[in-house]
């Protein structure tokens, strides 16, 4: 998940950094890039958020999937001591 997460975040800063560069070297007032950076600018913040927000809920998931059965198996092996030590108490 991990490596997803940086892939993302490196298209993410690479198209951001690649649209800056045509507005810069577009025949426009400054004002006129600015907005247009701008605008460039809070959609790749869009994208970005979008990204780690849906990666941040997989990463939950797998780590309350990871806590669940990490419990379960904890209880099945307390579980296997508690009957051999209630036996050897019953004798």
């Amino acid at each position: 998940m991990n490596n997803t997460l940086k892939v993302l975040t490196g298209i993410a800063v690479g198209a951001a950094a690649g649209s800056v560069v045509a507005l810069l070297t577009a025949p426009n007032s400054g004002k006129t890039s600015r907005k247009k950076i701008q605008k460039e600018i809070n959609k790749a913040k869009g994208k970005l958020e979008s990204s780690i927000n849906h990666n941040l809920e997989a990463i939950k998931t797998q780590y309350n999937t990871s806590v669940s059965r990490a419990a379960a198996k904890g209880k099945a092996l307390l579980n296997k001591v508690e009957k051999p030590a209630s036996v050897n108490n019953d004798a």
